[in-house]
């Protein structure tokens, strides 16, 4: 069980990270980690004028668009760990099927 838990926390933590890593790349934010706890909250409250549901990705992931530092953000939300996964850019989430010919 103490096992199960460590590997738990290690993917917390490289989602933080990974989630970090997307935002710089695909925002220019250089968001903290208390950042990344801050929009999983903003999630977690619901809808509301600087959240709004997107979509159901899969049965634990669901995509968000959070305004967050006066910017538009798509974020990937893992319901199962209670952390964000990854960031997504508008052209990304608008075509999923074609996000290698984003530049």
């Amino acid at each position: 069980m103490e096992a199960q838990l460590e590997l738990t926390k290690q993917k917390v933590d490289y989602s933080i990270s990974h989630a970090q890593e997307r935002a710089l790349e695909r925002y220019g934010l250089n968001l903290t980690q208390k950042d990344i706890f801050n929009i999983v909250s903003l999630i977690q409250s619901g809808e509301n004028d600087k959240v709004v549901f997107m979509k159901r990705q899969s049965n634990y992931r669901t995509i968000w668009k959070i305004n967050y530092r006066d910017q538009d953000l798509y974020a990937v939300y893992n319901n199962r760990h209670k952390v964000i996964a990854t960031f997504l850019t508008e052209y990304m989430f608008n075509n999923p099927k074609n996000t290698l010919k984003e530049g």
